[in-house]
């Protein structure tokens, strides 16, 4: 099991290598999803003359502002640690079922599984018999690899250019088994274009204070920290910077609703293009986006890593 884990971390890392993740600016420009919420209700019927966007704080002249129908690439992310066991598992598979009942035609999707242990039960597909039968197959067994997960999501999602990449987490505890740090992961999203929702459902199960990283070996908490503090996810970085969400949920019973309306968010969004102005083409773009003369809440991505420079 161990060599298992250690040969599945190193082909991710080569992967990346090779080839990380980019984030696109195409002859269109730069692609910035963006969600505007009213009172928690999307916002429509907006135009690219609603919107602000500074780009290293220099202004930009926005292109297009649309809520488009554009195929959209949905990878679900699961975990199936020991802990979500029994009625969670079975709301969770039905919960992930009824969204990839509702995607359409052209939509693709794909799923991975992880615990201590990384899988990708089913590659992409616009064939939603694919999915639905991989989770059928999904078991509950061992830690929980959070890091490990969304590195391996970012490495191995398909980004094409026609479409928009919805990544959707779910997880019931802390990372308790990564060999990978977090500062990697956030690096990896900080290049994708994904935009990456989290949903964190409280699980009563007492889980194994201890984490696995490949550079140190067993972590524990110090004596005296509180544990669910120390081996606090990464969801919430995640999600802040791809423009995402993280929805938390009591019990695993609301886990179908909370899926399905991430989906639905996720459509309600608008697809801004611009092409950077006045700013260096390499290195960590800072990006703001505001509303002009509109009332309403503005979800983006803070901002976007080019090339090879480090932040």
């Amino acid at each position: 099991m161990a060599d298992y884990r250690f040969h599945t971390i190193v082909s991710l890392m080569a992967a990346v290598s090779l080839s990380a993740p980019q984030f696109r600016v195409g002859v269109e420009g730069v692609r910035v999803d963006v969600l505007v919420t009213d009172r928690n209700a999307p916002v429509g019927g907006l135009t690219a003359a609603d919107f602000e966007v500074r780009d290293n704080g220099v202004l930009q002249r926005i292109h297009t502002a649309s809520i488009d129908d554009d195929p959209i690439d949905t990878l679900l992310v699961l975990d199936t640690s020991v802990s979500v066991e029994g009625q969670p598992l079975r709301h969770l598979k039905t919960a992930a079922a009824a969204l990839i009942s509702t995607l359409r035609k052209d939509d693709r999707s794909a799923l991975i599984t992880f615990s201590h242990e990384i899988r990708v039960a089913a590659d992409w597909t616009e064939r939603q018999a694919g999915i639905l039968e991989a989770l059928e197959r999904t078991r509950a067994e061992g830690l929980t690899a959070i890091h490990d997960a969304a590195y391996a999501a970012l490495t191995l999602a398909d980004q094409q250019p026609d479409r928009r990449l919805l990544i959707l987490i779910f997880s019931d505890g802390a990372d308790t088994a990564s060999w990978l740090p977090g500062e990697v992961v956030i690096d990896l999203a900080r290049r994708s274009n994904a935009v990456i929702y989290a949903i964190s459902a409280d699980s009563s199960a007492r889980p194994t204070w201890f984490r696995l990283e490949r550079r140190y070996g067993f972590i524990h908490p110090p004596r005296r920290a509180n544990p669910l503090e120390y081996f606090r996810p990464i969801l919430d970085e995640l999600s802040d910077a791809t423009g995402g969400e993280v929805l938390t949920m009591a019990d695993s019973a609301g886990l179908e609703a909370a899926f399905l309306r991430v989906l639905s968010q996720f459509r309600s969004r608008y697809l801004l293009t611009y092409t950077p102005t006045g700013v260096d083409v390499t290195g960590w773009h800072a990006i703001e986006v505001k509303l002009k003369n509109r009332r309403g809440d503005v979800r983006a991505r803070p901002g976007y890593l080019r090339g090879d420079d480090p932040m």
